[in-house]
């Protein structure tokens, strides 16, 4: 038996097979529209409450869903139409992703009983989802944004869900961020402490990846690591008029390279005090 052909198995064909999401959820919505055409029950309501549950601040950069009709669903920026198949990776994950969701639940309850909250448009339908690496071809602007927009607007579903992204970390809610161990790591899976937490979800991104969670030891290049360690080297000759001519101008030369922020200025400073960072 194929895994699709089991009702409750497809629900999870999209974890094993990414392009089965996108479609599925448009031949979906195709369905949807044929049955609106044909003045089905519910149907019409259905696929335009889809469209509005879409365009509430899903899509970046003044991007909406135009319309859905038998070549697919058809996103609308700066006014060019496209079918959701031609558009960029981001546009496509994000988008099946919500209407397969939507149309699980349509699935299971035979409804999706959409109401507006405080201006967005809301499913209160209850749920368990995972998803696998969510941050998947999407641009940063997303990754920050998807965690909120989908406890948002799916306030009652629960959202398990494996990522590399700092951004997607900081949309966890309290003790829900869970540390999984590496391949072949001796450890079981965790709560992060609350110090840890705190860290990552209301620290910045450059504080997220710099802790154990991520284990990075520096935000920037290798190339960036270096020259940053140069500029605190030839600063203190600087500063204990100790730099020749030469050393000078390439301190200039280095220095006009780099951020100007307070963070930066610090860093340099306790690289040339030589204090761990």
């Amino acid at each position: 038996m194929r895994l699709s052909a089991d009702p409750v198995m497809a629900r999870l064909i999209n974890l094993f097979n990414e392009s089965a999401t996108l479609s599925n959820a448009v031949d979906w919505l195709k369905s949807v529209h044929l049955r609106a055409l044909e003045n089905r029950e519910g149907a019409e309501a259905l696929r335009d409450d889809v469209i509005r549950f879409l365009n509430d601040g899903l899509l970046p950069d003044g991007s909406a869903v135009k319309h859905v009709n038998s070549d697919g669903l058809w996103i609308e920026r700066d006014g060019v139409a496209m079918p959701l198949e031609q558009v960029s990776d981001g546009y496509r994950t994000v988008t099946a992703l919500v209407v397969d969701l939507l149309r699980r639940l349509h699935e299971s309850y035979g409804g999706l009983g959409l109401r507006d909250d405080r201006g967005a448009v809301v499913c209160d339908l209850p749920g368990v989802v995972l998803i696998d690496e969510v941050d998947a071809h999407m641009h940063v602007v997303w990754q920050q944004n998807i965690g909120a927009w989908l406890t948002r607007h799916f306030p009652a579903i629960q959202f398990l869900v494996t990522t590399h992204s700092p951004f997607i970390c900081q949309s966890a809610s309290p003790r829900g961020l869970i540390r999984l161990p590496a391949p072949r790591e001796d450890r079981r899976l965790e709560h992060v402490s609350p110090e840890l937490f705190n860290a990552v979800v209301n620290g910045g991104a450059d504080d997220a990846v710099l802790t154990e969670l991520f284990g990075l030891e520096h935000a920037h290049s290798a190339r960036a690591e270096k020259l940053r360690a140069d500029v605190a080297d030839l600063e203190v000759k600087a500063l204990l008029n100790t730099a020749t001519s030469d050393e000078l101008r390439r301190y200039e030369a280095l220095k006009a390279t780099l951020p100007t922020d307070l963070g930066e200025l610090a860093d340099r400073r306790l690289r040339g005090l030589g204090v761990p960072r």
